[in-house]
């Protein structure tokens, strides 16, 4: 893959980012960023321009105080380039959707897939249609109480430039970071979250604001010596958004948190907000700032493994050193 060819696809990969983060924001002006002066849409009710479509949600189910918080997930993206300017492109997404927070709150969770048209527009890579597929959906009763959509971000929607390959470097290299904070945390890897930051770096997590060891090695429920609240734990990242200044940047990033522990199953979504900077050529996180948006407890059901009749045979996540993930990594892990 060439290294043009690798700058288009971290380019499209971050608009459709941009695409889901905005209208989690209900922004329609950052919203048409994202689409050509000409795109269509069709998300269920027939085929219109994207700005029809925009502004008509704008509109309506916007102004609704019926419908709370909305988180959009995009995972998957698959860029098929059919000329030099334009793609055909297939992404994942999870959706989540509170309806009914004062007529009787629902949690609802789709599953499906964006089949994009994009192409570049004076160096810019734009949706120029959009159709929008859905596999799986959950509509169950809300367990938590409803909050307000989080306005707060550390990153412009509105304006994108084309990115160098020096940046496409270090953009990667960030994600990677947040990659491994997230593995530190559903290991239970306290020597790898801590990698994850600079020497003084601080943290805002779960009401403590303090130093980021602190809250790794001392405040966390996972911190050395503690006897853990979950039995498993899984975080999934999704929707990075990096803007860089020189050796500086400020990320957003999604989360998505599955756990499991005295006999309920919870799962929690939110946003990090961090500062990176660059030091001695390392990119490591300066300070993160963990949001909220949207949670859900319920008490623990069958698992889908539990109808296997073996399960000594399965490969299990473990919190600790125990997990498969170290009989194949080059890497220790310290004692939980």
């Amino acid at each position: 893959m060439s290294g043009d060819r690798l700058r288009d696809r971290r380019e499209i990969q971050e608009l459709l980012s941009r695409r889901a983060t905005a209208s989690d924001r209900r922004d329609p002006e950052a919203m048409l960023a994202c689409h050509t002066a000409d795109s269509t849409d069709d998300h269920g009710s027939g085929r219109e321009s994207a700005r029809t479509f925009i502004e008509k949600m704008a509109a309506t189910s916007y102004r609704d105080p019926d419908n709370g918080p909305q988180k959009h997930m995009i995972g998957n993206v698959l860029v098929d380039f059919v000329a030099d300017d334009e793609a055909v492109v297939e992404s994942y997404h999870l959706a989540y959707h509170r309806h009914g927070v004062h007529s009787g709150p629902t949690d609802n969770l789709i599953a499906g897939r964006y089949l994009d048209r994009v192409r570049r527009v004076d160096g810019q890579w734009l949706i120029a249609d959009r159709t929008v597929v859905y596999d799986w959906s959950r509509t169950t009763t809300a367990t938590d109480p409803t909050r307000s959509p989080a306005a707060i971000s550390l990153i412009d929607l509105k304006e994108r430039t084309p990115v160098e390959l020096a940046d496409l470097m270090a953009k990667q290299e960030i994600t990677e970071v947040l990659y491994l904070r997230a593995r530190a945390g559903d290991r239970r890897d306290h020597a790898l979250a801590l990698s994850c930051y600079h020497d003084g770096a601080t943290e805002e997590h779960e009401g403590f604001t303090g130093p980021a060891a602190e809250f790794v090695l001392v405040q966390s429920a996972y911190a050395p010596g503690k006897v853990p609240p979950a039995t498993s734990l899984v975080h999934l990242i999704a929707n990075v958004l990096i803007e860089l200044d020189g050796d500086e940047a400020a990320v957003e990033s999604y989360h998505l948190c599955f756990m499991t522990g005295n006999e309920a199953d919870t799962t929690i979504a939110g946003r990090y907000l961090d500062r990176f900077a660059r030091r001695d050529g390392r990119w490591a996180i300066t300070h993160r700032q963990v949001v909220f948006d949207w949670s859900r407890t319920e008490p623990g059901v069958e698992r889908f493994w539990d109808r296997y009749p073996d399960q000594s045979k399965i490969a299990f996540g473990r919190l600790g050193p125990e997990d498969p993930l170290y009989s194949i990594a080059q890497r220790g892990v310290a004692d939980a």
